[in-house]
């Protein structure tokens, strides 16, 4: 038996009994130690012979070494946790997509931060698999090079002497993820949709959200507002009606159903509106269904067979003796006017047929249109009768933060019961009082010769009138004496109220995009079980090659410890080398139960 004293710092002793492994040298190996000298004798490591080239690890006392020798396995299995990370962030990314539910409760900002967070993921296990990968390519193929290995390590592309194929691989790695964090942001455009409660949902006889009190006397400025959005749309006059996909809905409540018909619909009430609104983030919106009551025009061409003034239908509306009452009218150009009429409105104001003509102009606009003037005759020539009725219909509504639309609607014809019909034939309007200038204006584009046979006059006649008595209805509904509060405000069964928030679009290229990095991981790990022999293991960089290297390859590299730079590329070779049982390395048998990685620098 042998024993040695290990000295420590506050002076103390203790013997260590090793048992003896050899005896075949009398030279002490007294290393220097922070806690003072260690004898050993003899020593437990002999000096190999020369011609073996021991590395810097052959002379090193065991006893005194910090490295940490680890079996070499398949796969590590960090790796594999990293793989599967990468590939449950691509699953949670795809869901955050392209489940409905989801998508509508993060919204599109948020997506944005979720998937982001979940791509950064995907780069954290990418490059716990890539360097390692990497590094036992290349050592496999080609010859190895020392700085190829450091740019690996270091994942740099601009280390002096990398091979060419490391700096363009890395540098694609690079942009990648850059690449990837900005293409997934393009796919705004989306919509998911959730349906809400809609009890607290009223309609009726209301103007458009906070616009609700506009024209709530005479309702000339609300018929104007209803109104412009179809005029702008047919401003063409030479557009023909066949080209518009009917019923077609315009504004906030105005339903074009044909080339005879439009509808104007009750809405959502202004409260109703205010509300939705106000919880309304920028680019979301409200879509609501319902069935309203609407004011319904429509043409009918009764007087096309009647249009002699000796006729006899005419002789029922005797007109100088107050039968029918016309308004003052108002020039349109110097050669036109406008006309309309209807029953008396003094004795119940039925407004449920109206009648409008476009005629030549004359000159006692102070009164009433005599019935046997010349005038008369062009007016009985020209005029156009229209009736007026309360329906059913069904309309849908898109409802911003800061607007109401009508997107859709329909009405198959059902008048409502005699009852719900008298707030328009036995209502007083003076429709004649007020609406005179606003007929003027919006007939006076078909008084040219070239649109006076225009395929949108009688649409456009249809509109004005519906609105007309629509923008009137609201104007004088909170007049006193009104009869109609079961038509002003009231809320029917079957309504739909739907919340849509912008989202991510779900196209195949988006999907590609959150997988890209787990395919390109999963990949490289497959490039790794295949490379298992290699001598790389996962804790391969500056501490394991200073371990390894020959000490005299590290003459080579002198004048680059500042700087780092060499001046030509310096092959790295790799090679596993046993041990045997007095610490002597055994050149050519690599790979046994003791072994070590040898570095050599030629």
């Amino acid at each position: 038996m042998s024993y040695f004293a290990l000295n420590k710092p506050d002076g103390q002793s203790d013997l260590i009994e090793v048992q003896r492994l050899t005896s075949n040298t009398s030279t002490a190996y007294t290393p220097d130690y922070q806690h003072g000298a260690v004898s050993v004798e003899p020593s437990l490591y002999s000096r190999p012979d020369p011609s073996h080239e021991p590395s810097l690890y052959s002379r090193v006392d065991p006893f005194l070494s910090l490295g940490v020798a680890t079996k070499r396995s398949v796969s590590d299995p960090l790796d594999v946790v990293s793989l599967g990370i990468a590939w449950a962030c691509a699953a949670a990314a795809s869901s955050i997509i392209s489940v409905p539910t989801i998508a509508y409760r993060l919204g599109y900002n948020n997506q944005l931060i979720v998937i982001g967070l979940l791509l950064s993921s995907q780069l954290i296990c990418f490059k716990r698999i890539a360097p390692t990968v990497f590094a036992r390519i290349e050592e496999r193929i080609g010859r190895s090079c020392l700085q190829s290995f450091d740019a690996i390590v270091r994942n740099s592309a601009m280390i002096d002497g990398a091979g060419i194929v490391w700096r363009v691989v890395i540098i694609l790695l690079t942009i990648l993820p850059i690449g990837l964090s900005a293409a997934y942001k393009r796919y705004a455009g989306g919509f998911a949709t959730r349906s809400l409660d809609p009890t607290n949902c009223y309609y009726g006889l209301s103007g458009p959200g906070a616009l609700s009190t506009l024209g709530s006397h005479s309702g000339q400025s609300l018929m104007v507002n209803a109104t412009i959005p179809f005029m702008a749309a047919t401003y063409n006059l030479t557009n023909f009606l066949e080209d518009h996909e009917l019923p077609r809905a315009y504004g906030f409540n105005t339903l074009l159903l044909g080339n005879t018909s439009t509808a104007v619909l009750d809405a959502p009430w202004s409260d109703t509106v205010n509300q939705l609104q106000s919880i309304l983030e920028v680019d979301e919106k409200f879509t609501l269904s319902a069935q309203v009551y609407a004011t319904v025009t429509r043409y009918n061409d009764l007087l096309d067979y009647h249009r002699d003034p000796n006729d006899t239908f005419w002789q029922e509306f005797p007109f100088d003796q107050g039968g029918w009452y016309f308004t003052n009218p108002l020039q349109l150009t110097d050669t036109f006017r406008s006309d309309f009429g209807g029953p008396p409105e003094p004795n119940g104001g039925n407004q449920s047929w109206v009648m409008m003509g476009v005629i030549p102009s004359w000159s006692d606009y102070a009164n009433p249109l005599p019935m046997n003037s010349p005038s008369f005759t062009d007016f009985n020539n020209s005029a156009l009768l229209f009736y007026n009725t309360r329906e059913v219909c069904q309309g849908t509504w898109t409802i911003t933060r800061t607007s109401i639309d009508l997107s859709a609607g329909s009405c198959d014809g059902t008048q409502l019961d005699s009852q719900h019909q008298q707030i328009i034939s036995n209502n007083t309007m003076e429709l004649t009082s007020w609406y005179m200038p606003l007929t003027t204006e919006y007939l006076c584009p078909y008084t040219a010769d070239s649109t006076i046979e225009s395929p949108w006059m009688l649409p456009t006649m249809n509109t004005f009138t519906a609105t007309m008595i629509w923008s009137r209805l609201v104007g004088i509904r909170n007049t006193s004496g009104w009869l109609f509060s079961d038509q002003t405000y009231y809320r029917l069964n079957g309504d739909v109220l739907q919340h849509t928030v912008p989202v991510m679009q779900t196209p195949a290229s988006l999907f590609v995009i959150v997988g890209m990095l787990p395919l390109l991981a999963t990949l490289l790990f497959v490039i790794g079980l295949l490379c298992w022999r290699s001598p790389i293991g996962k804790g391969f960089g500056l501490v394991a090659i200073l371990a390894g290297v020959e000490a005299s390859g590290l003459e080579k590299l002198k004048g680059a410890e500042y700087s780092g730079k060499l001046r030509e590329a310096v092959p790295l070779r790799l090679s596993v080398q046993s041990v045997d049982g007095t610490g002597a390395v055994v050149v050519g048998k690599g790979g046994g139960r003791s072994s070590k990685v040898a570095y050599h620098i030629e």
